[in-house]
């Protein structure tokens, strides 16, 4: 019996001893990076975007803002302080034949705009009596542009003319020839409307309001915003 022991363990020492039973040995790998080609290194490096809702500076290049005033200020009637029966540099109609409200929710731009309702024709009432401005500063013979954005759902037309001051009390006021932009029925929508402005002279300009068209029945209403003046180039 001990000698079939014995038999037993010089066969277990001779398998493990025979060169097929070795554990095999993985190759140690080389953990430097294989060196870059030279086009390789000439590659620019990979830009990463930037996660979603990242802001990122794209440019330093400075805008410059104009820092010239509009030649009609408050020309979208942003500026109407509580209370103020006109937008800043307006005047109201005087008499009871038009009037003006302030209008906030159907605007053509911003937050603010006129709506102007007529309950007669105000074609004989004079015009620093109208809904309107004036304008100082533009130049003699002058080419500029008046622009009015309107919406007119009633069925008359009216009318933002240009007349000048002339100094003089017999007959203070001129017109303006060719200044003036009529505004037709049934404009449902805003529209912006423009006419020539070439002042007589250096004096102010009087922007204004009117209606002079007998068909149609009264009341007619006109929500007025953006009126502009343009010099032209």
């Amino acid at each position: 019996m001990k000698k079939l022991v014995s038999l037993v363990l010089v066969a277990g020492l001779a398998l493990v001893a025979l060169p097929g039973c070795k554990k095999s040995v993985k190759p140690k790998t080389s953990t430097n990076p294989a060196p870059q080609t030279e086009s390789e290194s000439k590659q620019q490096p990979v830009v990463e975007k930037p996660a979603p809702e990242t802001l990122k500076l794209i440019s330093r290049s400075e805008v410059k803002l104009s820092d010239k005033p509009p030649l009609l200020a408050n020309g979208g009637f942003e500026t109407w302080q509580p209370g103020e029966p006109a937008p800043k540099g307006f005047n109201v109609p005087v008499g009871t034949k038009s009037a003006i409200r302030k209008e906030m929710k159907d605007v053509a731009d911003g937050v603010l705009a006129v709506s102007q309702t007529w309950q007669a024709l105000d074609n004989a009432d004079s015009f620093v009596k109208k809904f309107g401005a004036n304008v100082e500063g533009l130049k003699p013979r002058g080419k500029y542009v008046l622009e009015v954005t309107a919406k007119n759902t009633s069925n008359k037309t009216v009318t933002v003319a240009a007349w000048q001051d002339t100094g003089s009390p017999a007959n203070p006021y001129e017109r303006i020839e060719g200044a003036s932009v009529d505004i037709p029925p049934f404009v449902k929508e805003f529209k912006t409307f423009s006419c020539p402005l070439a002042p007589n002279t250096d004096r102010p300009v009087r922007i204004f309001t009117g209606c002079s068209d007998k068909r149609g029945e009264f009341p007619a209403t006109v929500i007025w915003d953006n009126w502009t003046i343009t010099e032209e180039e």
